[in-house]
């Protein structure tokens, strides 16, 4: 528990802690006595009650516990026992040993104070920064960027620039293609910025205005932009600051009283304990001092016994002596050791009959019960995270900011916007790139410096030509011009949510960064809050925020249930159900863009059994995860939208989603369709491995690796004792063993295919398709060493090309000048 939070053991009557100098003999006014409740006072505080009334009443469950005047400390603990619970608990914070070590408190040496707002040296992190290196990306302090730099030749040639207001630190205003030229020409029709180098090179003919012009039309929109992004700058310094002065450990005021209740209550329970253990202890005390009390009882009499019996036999031996004998006589004796006979010399102990032994019965019952006795409420998560402004819960309470200086206050705008208005671009305003005498007389004229040569215009744009359309509004024209699927046309797309393969949705290549800018655009807009819908319509256009990614997005509404709906996004194809009140109104114009989401089913493929299975859907996902796909439209339902579709990866497309469910057994076909022409590929001729290069006439060493008939075997030339080979085949092993199970799938297998595949050995060998004679399962020949084996799907990949170069060392042969003696062929003897 924290110690800082946590209420140390204290009287009920005065609230102060207990304390004492010794815990092994704890004594004075300050020591924790039990009352018969299990609540802990002060011995001062009940000696101070028990002068004046013969009872003591709990202050924290009102119990009264009755006390007499007390002679001394033995009868007062006698009656009010010392707790020692409460002793062992101060003892342990006096030793100090019960503090958590927090490994983010610690002791450093005292800095000089910096504002919230100053930027450190990331060389010292002490000093201010004061220039940056714009090579190394880092801002320094003078005396380290000097220390660092000029012990080196190369890194004293990095440029070192001012922090403060230089354009310099911002790599943005440099160009990519030129790095050490700047920006200063922005292009209307590709939306992007350039140097001067780039319009000749390709930027000819575009409409075209310069840097400063293109900053006069934003600037309005720049000016809001920086002023919220320095309002959130400002919160959070204001967290910062509310963070460092609550130290690292946030007040939490909730945990903290039930912290001081389960102490409090615990407290108390071992109290109780103790007080019971005492009762009990008590008991057993008695009973013994009782027999220790009888025990002495019996020694007395036993020792008068003793003395009495040691008399009479003394005096009765005396009387048989034969000097004694006929003075002294025995018939007194004889009663008295009559009577001495039936004296007691017998210890016996004397039970209750009731119980006959001592023993402990506990009630096994109060174990569970204690465990359960008690319980606490604490919330499942409760941790603290940063959040926009955007995500803010409705009933959030802002908190006012103090006033502090302004480091990042904007200048005075109205010097740049009563600047002259520029006019059209031309190529005679642009300079040309300086080269050295000797590059422009031997270097041969390129086309751009022909084109610079002569001078030629670029469009003109004139002043009073309105400012570029946002980058929302362009992908909002962009999409509603993208012409619409027809049944016949190829289409690049990407899966964006699987059901299974008779009912998936796709998005089309030409629109993903157009939805982006639109997602982008409705999660950056701070009003959409506010714009919560009076009522909810079904089947009408919303935006709702995504719980994953916090990112707003059109969604249809499906169901009404009364303060939840069922809600379809349309442009991604995945269903939710969220409460009304995540709903906001989405600007009419958005609501006719049509659904980028594309509802479709593979054609001419059904599931076996009539129900896609899990093995299915999770085939399909592997082969369409993360990856572009060429789409071939073969039908359009025009009532449901629904787009029966031929697919393939266009990195292979040879691979046919359809055919390989259909080869893995996981559906049926409906209808035979001839797809030759469907989907291009210059490169799916099929590899073949190379020939060996052996003349008639040739003589070689050889040994036979698999033999089916006398005119049909396969043997592997002896060259370099097989060393090629052998290696190839360990390699070949070692890097097919450790591949993921994704690597080099083949989902489509056609015969002629090059493959690695694994044999009933464990290794793993280079083959060839043959056919595929059943689902699941492919016909193989292993090409070093002839044997064909059919083999399931799993043990056979593609194989990598730098396995590919050696030519196939399994070569097919005939016995010459012989043939089968019968006509139905060889016999298995002779092949034998």
């Amino acid at each position: 528990m924290d110690h800082k939070f946590r209420r140390e053991p204290s009287c009920v009557l005065c609230s102060l802690q207990f304390s004492f100098k010794d815990p092994t003999n704890p004594i004075g006014g300050k020591c924790p006595l039990l009352l018969k409740c299990g609540h802990s006072v002060c011995e001062g505080c009940m000696r101070s009650v028990t002068r004046g009334s013969t009872s003591v009443t709990c202050t924290i469950c009102s119990q009264v516990s009755e006390a007499n005047k007390f002679r001394n400390q033995e009868e007062l603990r006698e009656e009010f026992p010392l707790n020692v619970y409460s002793v062992g608990q101060v003892a342990l914070k006096r030793s100090g040993k019960h503090k958590p070590k927090d490994q983010l408190i610690g002791f450093y040496s005292q800095k000089k104070q910096m504002n919230s707002e100053t930027v450190l040296c990331g060389e010292c992190g002490e000093r201010a920064a004061d220039c940056s290196c714009l090579q190394c990306d880092v801002h320094f302090c003078t005396r380290c960027f000097t220390r660092i730099h000029d012990s080196s030749v190369i890194l004293r040639k990095h440029e070192k620039v001012d922090i403060k207001g230089n354009y310099k630190l911002n790599k943005d205003a440099f160009c990519k293609e030129h790095k050490d030229r700047c920006l200063q020409i922005y292009c209307n029709d590709c939306e992007l910025y350039c140097c001067k180098d780039c319009v000749f090179s390709a930027h000819l003919g575009h409409s075209c205005v310069e840097v400063e012009q293109k900053n006069v039309e934003v600037l309005e929109k720049f000016s809001e932009a920086y002023d919220e992004a320095n309002a959130v700058l400002k919160q959070l310094y204001h967290t910062r600051k509310k963070l460092q002065s609550n130290g690292l450990q946030v007040q939490d005021e909730d945990a903290a009283n039930l912290e001081r209740q389960v102490a409090i209550h615990y407290n108390r329970l071992h109290g109780l304990l103790q007080l019971q253990e005492e009762e009990l202890l008590k008991k057993i005390r008695n009973c013994k001092d009782e027999a220790q009390k009888s025990l002495g009882s019996v020694l007395t009499n036993l020792e008068e016994n003793i003395k009495e019996m040691e008399t009479i036999l003394t005096v009765g031996k005396a009387s048989l002596e034969p000097s004694n004998f006929s003075s002294l006589p025995l018939s007194p004796l004889l009663d008295k050791l009559t009577n001495v006979t039936e004296m007691p010399c017998y210890l016996l102990l004397n039970n209750d009959q009731s119980i006959n032994n001592f023993g402990f019965h506990e009630d096994s019952s109060i174990i569970d019960l204690l465990k359960g006795h008690c319980t606490i409420s604490v919330p499942d998560k409760r941790t603290y995270e940063l959040c926009s402004k955007l995500n803010l819960p409705e009933d959030y309470q802002f908190e006012s900011i103090p006033h502090f200086p302004d480091p990042f206050k904007k200048p005075d705008l109205s010097v740049l916007t009563s600047r002259k208005k520029l006019g059209k671009i031309t190529t005679n305003q642009l300079s040309e790139p300086k080269l050295l005498k000797t590059e422009a007389k031997n270097k041969p004229m390129s086309y751009q410096e022909t084109l610079r040569k002569n001078r030629l215009t670029l469009q003109n744009n004139n002043s009073e030509e309105t400012m570029s359309t946002s980058s929302a509004d362009s992908a909002f024209e962009k999409i509603c011009v993208a012409p619409a699927l027809e049944e016949g046309t190829t289409e690049i797309v990407r899966i964006c949510h699987l059901i299974s393969p008779n009912n998936f949705y796709v998005q089309r290549k030409c629109t993903y960064s157009q939805l982006e800018k639109l997602r982008d655009h409705f999660s950056k807009q701070m009003n959409i809050k506010k714009n919560q819908p009076a009522s909810v319509e079904k089947y009408e256009i919303y935006l709702v925020q995504f719980k994953v990614d916090k990112k707003w997005y059109r969604a249809q509404v499906k169901e009404v249930m009364e303060d939840k709906c069922e809600i379809f996004y349309v442009d991604y194809g995945n269903t939710e159900t969220v409460d009304i009140k995540k709903l906001r109104d989405i600007p009419e114009r958005y609501k006719t863009i049509p659904d980028q989401a594309i509802h479709c089913s593979l054609a001419n493929c059904v599931p076996v059994g009539g129900m896609w299975n899990e093995e299915a859907v999770k085939i399909f996902t592997s082969m369409s995860n993360n990856v572009e796909l060429s789409m071939f439209v073969v039908n359009i339902n025009r009532t449901s939208k629904l787009h029966e579709v031929h697919l393939r990866r266009v990195q292979d497309l040879n691979c046919s989603f359809a055919d390989s469910l259909i080869f893995l057994g996981c559906a049926g076909q409906t209808d035979v369709v001839n797809l030759q022409g469907l989907f291009k590929d210059p490169s799916s001729k099929k590899g073949f491995f190379k020939d060996i290069d052996i003349q008639k006439g040739d003589t070689f060493d050889g040994q036979v690796t698999h033999i089916s008939t006398p005119t049909n075997f396969y043997l592997q030339r002896i060259a370099d004792g097989g060393k090629l080979l052998l290696q190839q085949m360990t390699d070949l092993t070692l890097v097919y063993s450790h591949m993921g199970p994704q690597e080099n799938v083949i989902y489509n297998p056609t015969p002629g295919m090059m493959v690695a595949a694994k044999f009933s050995d464990g290794s793993w060998y280079r083959g060839v398709i043959l056919s595929i004679p059943r689902s699941c399962h492919i016909e193989v020949q292993y090409v070093d060493f002839g044997n064909v084996e059919t083999v399931n799907w799993k043990d056979v990949r593609l194989l990598l090309p730098k396995f590919q170069k050696m030519s196939a060392q399994g070569l097919k042969c005939s016995l010459s000048d012989i043939a089968p003696k019968h006509e139905k062929g060889w016999t298995a003897s002779a092949k034998k």
